[in-house]
């Protein structure tokens, strides 16, 4: 494990990250993402040539100072020099200790600069951020460090989306161990990041951004947690409040952790080396996988969710769970179909009633909309709410996948191949199976299917001779469901032996009501195939 507050990491990783998710945006549904553009392949070059320059095994003062007159070959450089004009686009300096604000006594101290960037490239699309400002003070024997630094925006824009980080800050500290392994904590705040796009969409922007990283010397093994919250994610005119996803890697091997280290570090120089093909860098990438497999399976890795949630309307979800080995033997670490087997996972999800109630609710406004002109009648909003609250409740509740305790759905969702394979409170539940490729690339993955609201659609009684009789029945009909629920267009495409009842079932079904389908969450018109097969001893579908 790399110290945090080293230089390379702290520009790169947040550059190379900001580069490739900004700049190179694509819209949701693209099929393909663009190539990367100027500042990402520069970002990215960058990034390795400074991670390769810097072996965890240098004392951290010497690595800074290396640093701070690197030179980079020529082909970077020239990559720098398109987009900045002037390489490299930092400086890093000596300063007093007690004025980088990161104070660890008696401790040398550094401050970096990133140089503000205003670049745009032939197809329009721009970066532009401030100067990235970060204080390091290193302790003199290399095995302490603590950093704060400050960014306060950055925005690009491509074709299809602007982008915007507002005041990014960044803290932490660490000690080395003996075995050269860094532990500690560090924190990144953001007041904001801002998703416009160019043209129509929704806006999307997220405020009070916070992301914590901690690793543990513990003596049971090594920890890393991982926490992000944000306390407004909104979409258009609505959104979601208060998320929160906080997660640890308990009992993680020491030894895997330092292979993984060195690791880190021969890829770093194997990717600034041309000479090294994709084929070498995936096979010694195998020994490594390995490796971690022994490593859990002898440490016992878990990965042990604390808390996953968001709140709608003040309607809060909450879950926590946990995955890891159960009875795994050091053999199965070199059959990942083997490990599999021994694989646990659990989730404990809960939430009120009254968030189906407020989903149910934004669904229902938004239908009402698009079929009365962007005006939304309260009668019949809390008509269609209603119908799709008690659908939606009653096939969760039927299916298994909640139980109701008091005002409150909960879910307690387990997996043990072992045991049986997926239990959803209890009950035994069939994993879904994944389409094959062909079929899930011609589908559209932003379409929601039309749902039929049962309450507001009846079809009649089987005719009187087939029910004495208890004699089959079977039709098939298809339909166009419209954007506003309503049905057009119904065709009797197998009919039944009685010619006056699917006459009665076409009329009944084009008075139908429909919760309509989805397509990159707009209503949309969609066709709808619907087959009426008569059960023994039923008189009505």
């Amino acid at each position: 494990m790399k110290p945090f507050p080293l230089l390379a990491v702290a520009f790169t990783a947040a550059l190379t990250v900001t580069a490739h998710a900004t700049v190179e945006a694509a819209p949701v549904a693209a099929p393909k993402a663009p190539p990367p553009g100027p500042v990402a392949l520069a970002m990215t070059a960058m990034a390795q040539e400074l991670s390769a320059a810097s072996p965890s095994s240098m004392p951290l003062p010497q690595r800074l100072d290396a640093l701070a007159h690197f030179q980079f070959s020529p082909a970077t450089a020239a990559r720098l020099r398109a987009i900045y004009g002037t390489t490299p686009p930092w400086t890093i300096q000596r300063v007093p200790a007690a004025g980088t604000g990161a104070g660890t006594a008696g401790a040398i101290g550094y401050r970096g600069i990133l140089a503000p960037l205003h670049f745009k490239d032939a197809d329009g699309g721009t970066v532009d951020w401030d100067a990235l400002v970060l204080d390091i003070a290193a302790g003199a024997d290399g095995r302490s460090a603590s950093f704060s630094g400050a960014w306060p925006q950055l925005a690009s824009t491509d074709k299809t989306l602007r982008v915007t980080v507002r005041d990014m800050k960044v803290a932490g500290q660490q000690q080395r161990s003996s075995d050269n392994l860094w532990f500690g904590h560090a924190t990144v705040d953001i007041a904001g990041v801002v998703f416009e796009p160019v043209g129509s969409g929704p806006r999307m922007a997220l405020e009070g951004i916070r992301a914590e990283q901690h690793a543990l010397d513990q003596r049971q093994g090594i920890e890393l947690g991982y926490q992000v919250s944000v306390r407004r994610i909104g979409v258009g005119g609505d959104g979601v409040d208060n998320f929160r996803f906080a997660t640890r890697v308990t009992g993680i091997d020491r030894q895997m952790m330092l292979e993984l280290q060195e690791y880190s570090e021969s890829k770093a120089r194997a990717a600034s080396d041309p000479g090294v093909s994709l084929e070498a860098k995936k096979a010694a990438l195998m020994p490594l996988l390995k490796t971690m497999a022994r490593g859990a399976v002898r440490s016992g890795t878990a990965l042990e969710i604390d808390e996953l949630g968001a709140s709608f309307h003040g309607q809060a979800l909450r879950a926590n769970g946990r995955v890891g080995l159960e009875g795994a033997v050091a053999a199965d670490a070199d059959s990942p179909a083997a490990l599999l087997k021994k694989l646990v996972a659990s989730l404990h999800v809960k939430a009120p009633m009254a968030l189906l109630r407020e989903v149910s609710k934004t669904l229902a406004e938004v239908q009402v909309r698009a079929k009365n002109q962007g005006k939304a009648d309260p009668q019949a909003v809390a008509q269609l709410a209603g119908s799709i609250n008690d659908i939606a409740l009653g096939k969760m509740v039927s299916s298994g996948m909640v139980r109701v305790d008091g005002d409150m759905l909960v879910s307690d969702i387990e997996y043990s191949a072992a045991r049986g394979g997926l239990r959803v409170n209890g009950k035994a539940m069939t994993l879904p199976t994944v389409p094959a490729m062909p079929a899930f690339a011609s589908a559209s993955p932003q379409m929601m299917q039309a749902r039929r609201i049962d309450e507001r659609c009846a079809l009649p009684d089987y005719p009187q001779d087939v029910i004495e009789a208890d004699a089959p029945l079977s039709l098939t009909m298809r339909m166009l469901v419209k954007a506003d629920g309503s049905v057009r267009n119904v065709v009797l495409v197998a009919p039944s032996n009685q010619p006056a009842y699917d006459q009665a079932v076409l009329k009944a079904a084009a008075r139908c009501v429909y919760i309509p389908a989805l397509r990159n969450g707009q209503p949309a018109d969609a066709p709808v195939v619907w087959k009426v097969v008569r059960e023994a001893g039923t008189s009505r579908p």
